[in-house]
Order: C-alpha cells, then structure tokens, then sequence
C-alpha cells in the first residue's frame, strides 16, 4: 500500500478528511499515525472551489518538552521559566 508509506513518511499531526470516514480507518489512521486530532468536513457534493478549510491554531499538547521548544523560539514572548498547568480528564 503506497498511500500508508507516504502518509508515514508525512506523519500528519492533524487529519481533517472532506468525506465521513468509515470508524475502522478512523481506527487504523489513530493506531499507525498516531495524529493529534482526527476531523471530518463532510463536502460531499460540494464544488472543489467552495471548500473551505479553517484552521484555528496550531494544535499542540502542553508539554513541558512543548513549552520548552516555544521558549527557544521566542514564541512565549519570555525566556524566563514558565509554569506549566495541566488538567486531566477522566471519563466517568
């Protein structure tokens, strides 16, 4: 399967899919691509023109590893140490 090698070598954090996806590729895409998010805009019968795609940011878990990499950019505005503030949620 060639199209599994070139999404392996891309290693999208983020997929968003322009047709509903069937939940066992859903599956296999979270197990070998291990992307941060998953999201389908259902353009089915849509003209190739009017599809549009928002993105709101760049999704990005808050690690500490993560904030560091942002402070060496500058991103943070502050080389100065940052607090890092994490919540959990636990499904009931």
């Amino acid at each position: 399967m060639n199209e599994w090698r070139e999404l392996d070598f891309a290693d999208p954090d983020s997929i968003l899919a322009f047709a509903p996806l069937p939940q066992n590729l859903i599956r296999e895409l979270d197990e070998r691509l291990n992307p941060w998010s998953i999201r389908e805009q259902n353009a089915v019968g849509s003209e190739p023109e009017r599809i549009r795609i928002s993105i709101d940011g760049m999704d990005m878990p808050p690690t500490v590893e993560n904030l560091h990499r942002l402070q060496a950019q500058n991103v943070l505005g502050s080389r100065k140490e940052e607090k890092l503030l994490m919540f959990e949620f636990v499904e009931a």
